[in-house]
């Protein structure tokens, strides 16, 4: 039987997955817009399928990927103090 803290880490999960579907199309347009303005050496579809296994699967090697890509390549084109950085993975 599934503790109290599974279950809601669980229904955690598919509301991230469930969100991240439904917003797929700002998905696939922030990382179309990274490809061409930031990152024309990684796609699109490297972008959104890296969130994808990031975000839905929960994958820990492309969650670190994606905080050091992140903060790489997207942070140091922000505003200063910009809340969108991965706190604690750097480039």
């Amino acid at each position: 039987m599934k503790t109290m803290n599974e279950k809601d880490l669980l229904t955690e999960r598919k509301e991230i997955a469930k969100d991240f579907y439904r917003n797929k199309d700002f998905f696939e347009d922030m990382c179309a817009s990274i490809e061409r303005e930031l990152t024309p050496d990684f796609s699109k579809e490297d972008w959104f399928s890296l969130m994808e296994k990031s975000l839905v699967h929960q994958d820990e090697t492309s969650i670190e990927m994606l905080m050091s890509l992140w903060n790489s390549k997207i942070v140091p084109h922000l505003p200063p103090n910009s809340p969108i950085g991965f706190g604690g993975y750097d480039a």
